[in-house]
């Protein structure tokens, strides 16, 4: 299984050596299964066995520089994509790890909808293990989660953008600030909507709650997945309109054409 991990900051890498000791403990005790076949996982092996893992489609360069989606095998430079010319985008930069399909699919729908919270945790292990990789600049103020709507957070009993940007901005050590940006208005899922609906469906959602705390600052805006990317894209014009000076973007997946 690829290795992504690049642990340069001290602090950093002593919570992932803390946190990687107790999870081989738990593992000795109560070994995982792989999340698609089932099978007991090996040591460090994130939710996926070796040979379900290679089934997954990683997104990797070349791939649009804005908004991370990748190119055909035959393009061999990033650059603009199509989309990202014709609209405008209010976030700086926006990765994804993987292609929203298969089994990549199926574990996020577990974890969003049957309650699999620690499907998210592990996610949130690839993500920040891809940090560095996808992003050169990783000096984030702040990691701010795409919020849900109160009734959707009743009905689901939790964010699970929130499970994976708590667990990131620990591992990196960075502030994590769950309710400043707020969803004011239940629209919607945007699930079944074409891609013009979606970007009506979105305006005027979000609010901040202290737009103080985000005067000036670099912001890592975290989700699920990424469609359209219209969901985030409103989410980091709210941001910057209160004063954000960057916005990036992850996600653990997004939909690919």
């Amino acid at each position: 299984m690829e290795k992504f991990i690049s642990l340069n900051n001290k602090k950093i890498r002593i919570k992932y050596l803390i946190l990687s000791f107790l999870k081989k403990l738990i593992q000795f005790f109560f070994p995982e299964r792989c999340v698609g076949c089932g099978e007991l996982l090996k040591e460090d092996t994130p939710l996926f066995c070796n040979n379900c893992f290679l089934t997954l489609k990683a997104i990797n360069p070349p791939f649009c520089y804005k908004c991370g989606y990748p190119f055909p095998g035959y393009v061999k430079v990033s650059h603009l994509c199509g989309e990202c010319i014709k609209e405008k985008r209010y976030f700086d930069f926006a990765r994804s790890c993987f292609s929203y399909e298969g089994l990549i699919r199926e574990a996020i729908q577990k974890f969003k909808f049957n309650g699999k919270v620690f499907i998210g945790l592990k996610f949130a292990d690839i993500m920040f293990s891809r940090t560095s990789y996808f992003f050169e600049k990783r000096d984030w103020d702040l990691i701010i989660p795409v919020p849900v709507h109160i009734n959707k957070l009743r009905k689901r009993e939790f964010n699970q953008a929130q499970v994976l940007a708590s667990k990131i901005a620990f591992y990196l050590g960075i502030p994590y600030l769950r309710y400043l940006l707020i969803k004011k208005i239940n629209n919607p899922s945007q699930f079944s909507l074409k891609r013009e609906d979606r970007i009506k469906n979105v305006k005027g959602v979000f609010g901040i709650v202290d737009s103080k705390k985000i005067k000036e600052k670099k912001l890592l805006l975290i989700d699920d997945v990424m469609t359209t990317g219209a969901t985030v894209n409103e989410c980091a014009k709210i941001l910057k309109r209160y004063g954000a000076k960057r916005v990036d973007v992850f996600t653990i997946a997004r939909t690919l054409k």
